[in-house]
């Protein structure tokens, strides 16, 4: 489901101050707060759980680059292609570090908008092809 707006903190507290001071209803907060059924429900079921009104921050998948290399790589591919050793053994050393991936490494290029920049090698023609 969609996320909507969310309510205000000051809002959840009055929710949840009708609720246990004067021991009303959901329908009843729902009718003096003119603020949906569903909405009162959740509130209040989500402070029993965790004691808390504020909404707790999901942390969603981690990242798999730190923002510093990110960004390294993402210099990398604006610079020119050449570039002296010793740059490149550094280049070497950071993508060791991190483990990045090839396929890690393109979606994060394509990501920035630098994909049209990148000249991408054309797929090989096997023989049984060639012959048509």
């Amino acid at each position: 489901m969609g996320k909507g707006k969310e309510t205000s903190l000051d809002l959840r507290q009055k929710v949840i101050d009708l609720k246990k001071k004067e021991h009303l209803g959901y329908k009843s907060i729902a009718k003096k707060l003119n603020m949906p059924l569903s909405t009162v429900r959740s509130i209040v079921k989500k402070y029993d759980s965790t004691g808390l009104v504020e909404n707790i921050r999901r942390t969603g998948r981690p990242q798999k680059l730190p923002d510093g290399v990110q960004q390294y790589l993402l210099t990398q591919v604006m610079k020119e292609k050449h570039s002296p050793a010793e740059e490149e053994d550094e280049e070497q050393r950071v993508l060791d570090t991190a483990e990045v991936t090839t396929a890690t490494a393109d979606r994060l290029v394509i990501r920035a908008n630098l994909h049209q920049s990148i000249l991408v090698p054309k797929p090989s023609v096997d023989k049984a092809t060639q012959n048509r």
